[in-house]
């Protein structure tokens, strides 16, 4: 081979590694772009998919909220609907050794469910030994004529509208002295008196109860419970 033509061939393969050296640098170049680019795309799609997880937990979040309250408004009204019972068990035992009365038991007249919690209570009274009248309806007679024309009939016979009252006809103020408690749901307090001890057996069952005392209306030495509408919460 003659000098030109080796000086030739020579030269040729100096370009032909410099184009090679060239394609790998192009190519390098081409695969660190769509190498970025493939990390842009994934960053993005990772933050998509961050967002829509995000989205995903809050109204996951959000509908176990609305689960609840719709749950908790359900109970609700199921407690209204529910009808009032007496714990026999504790009833009993908080009279038993106590002092007793004679009762009357009076309830909204037309109000089933009122009776119904009449007769139980009239039951349990009777199981504890107590002397207790036939349940009945409260009539014109049970009214104190000043609270009768513009007051429900519970609170003229001397209950509240709703619930469950107990009523003695006070005839002096040593009544409203020996009947007074300075902290009626301190389970401790001294039951010294019938009317005590049954606000107290009553109160252990329905979670709430009402008392009255005046020379209004009532027998004297009778106890008056008055049952009135379950009382509705909001």
């Amino acid at each position: 081979m003659s000098l030109p033509t080796a000086s030739l061939v020579g030269t040729i393969a100096n370009w032909g590694l410099l184009v090679s050296l060239l394609g790998g640098v192009i190519s390098t170049f081409v695969i660190v772009k769509t190498t970025d680019v493939k990390e842009e795309h994934w960053a993005e799609a990772r933050r998509l998919s961050d967002e829509a997880i995000s989205k995903a937990n809050a109204s996951i979040a959000d509908a176990n909220a609305r689960a609840k309250e719709a749950e908790f408004k359900l109970e609700q009204v199921r407690e209204r609907m529910r009808a009032r019972h007496l714990k026999r068990d504790s009833f009993l035992k908080i009279l038993e050794g106590k002092p007793k009365a004679p009762v009357e038991i009076l309830f909204i007249k037309d109000d089933g469910e009122a009776f119904q919690l009449s007769l139980e209570i009239r039951d349990l009274l009777k199981q504890a030994v107590w002397t207790v009248e036939e349940p009945r309806p409260i009539t014109e007679a049970d009214l104190a004529p000043r609270l009768a024309p513009n007051h429900p009939s519970a609170m003229a016979a001397g209950g509240q509208p709703q619930g469950v009252s107990v009523f003695l006809r006070a005839e002096s103020q040593a009544d409203f002295e020996r009947e007074n408690e300075k902290n009626p749901l301190d389970p401790g307090r001294p039951l010294d008196t019938p009317r005590k001890a049954l606000t107290a057996a009553l109160l252990e069952s329905l979670g709430s109860i009402a008392g009255g005392m005046s020379g209004e209306n009532g027998r004297p030495g009778v106890l008056r419970i008055i049952v009135g509408p379950k009382p509705q919460f909001n």
